[in-house]
């Protein structure tokens, strides 16, 4: 077993990027040194797991990079199939993390060179790797993702549990500290009041109404709509500028990004899919996205603007693309769990 899988054991961060020599250990006072006061823009992006950035926001993480922009990108779950024994277990866990450094690094244009820097944002740990030479940081929670459309797995993953149930708690997989949907909302808040962005960036919090080609996964939509909960107080207005983003409802739209970055963010993506065994071979419709990218302008939230999350979130598609309810999905199964045998 994984050292990362035991709670209170060396977590993911320290035992598998530290002693596998992916990245270096942080120097003294890392927390100091990654949050410290730059100039220019900083763009904090929040999607639900690896290759969400690559597929859906990119080229604008691209640009930001490439302008000297301070990145961060937070990936809130593990990237884990659940129930999918092929997309299940931490080798899968560590190819999606060794993927998406690769392409960042290929963004920045420098070596694939890391450092680990735990950071506590609202009493919570959390694994946070920062690219060497450049001011590009990733963080990671690890709460336990979904199965996508995946008949054998769990099509909710804890994200969408979060906002069905408060009470709910979420384990991540590296044995930090569970969270509540209100722990893991003032978590993400006080991560953004620490990196003071510019500008959030999340997946569509309307996903779920598309059909067909255009319908999200589940976990986009829970990712999105978690993000705007930190980023709206109690009156439901919105703190910072932040632009939501199409997900797979580009598939059903034409090609919209000029040439001068197709190439770039192609190059990225084959960083990425060199690593992640879920992604084998030629993948015709990923590499349709790579020439798309949408943040419509009617979802585009300025400070003080109104922003609800959708009361009417409570399927998610399987396989074939049909709506699973929630509760359908509990009186099959039993509570979570159950269809997850390694949990």
């Amino acid at each position: 077993m994984r050292t990362w899988l035991i709670a209170g054991a060396a977590l993911l961060a320290t035992a598998l990027l530290v002693t596998l020599g992916l990245v270096r250990p942080a120097p003294a006072h890392p927390a100091a040194a990654a949050l410290a006061a730059t100039s220019g823009r900083t763009i904090l992006s929040v999607v639900a797991h690896p290759d969400d950035d690559l597929l859906f926001l990119n080229p604008d993480i691209l640009s930001d990079i490439r302008a000297g922009s301070t990145v961060w990108t937070v990936f809130l779950t593990d990237g884990r199939a659940n129930g999918d024994p092929a997309q299940h277990d931490a080798d899968f866990v560590d190819a999606r993390i060794r993927g998406v450094r690769a392409a960042y690094a290929a963004m920045a244009g420098v070596p694939d060179r890391w450092t680990f820097v735990p950071l506590v944002f609202n009493g919570h740990e959390v694994a946070t790797n920062h690219l060497e030479g450049t001011r590009v940081h990733l963080a990671f929670l690890f709460v336990r993702g979904a199965a996508n459309c995946c008949l054998r797995g769990d099509p909710f993953g804890d994200l969408f549990r979060l906002l069905q149930d408060p009470a709910h708690v979420a384990r991540p997989s590296d044995g930090r500290a569970p969270y509540t949907r209100d722990s893991l909302v003032g978590t993400l808040r006080a991560l953004t009041d620490a990196v003071n962005p510019d500008q959030i960036r999340s997946l569509y919090s309307l996903g779920h109404r598309d059909t067909g080609l255009a319908l999200d996964h589940c976990d986009h939509t829970a990712a999105a709509i978690l993000t705007g909960l930190s980023d709206s107080d109690a009156r439901s207005r919105t703190l910072r500028t932040r632009r939501e983003y199409w997900g797979y409802r580009v598939r059903t739209q034409p090609d919209n990004q000029a040439r001068m970055w197709q190439g770039p963010k192609f190059s990225a993506w084959q960083a990425y899919v060199a690593h992640d065994p879920g992604l084998p071979g030629p993948q015709a419709w990923n590499y349709g996205l790579l020439a798309r990218s949408y943040a419509p302008a009617d979802r585009v939230f300025p400070p003080g603007s109104l922003w609800t999350p959708p009361a009417d979130f409570g399927t998610c598609p399987d396989r074939a693309g049909n709506p699973v309810s929630w509760a359908s999905w509990n009186l099959e199964f039993g509570k979570e769990g159950r269809h997850d045998p390694k949990r």
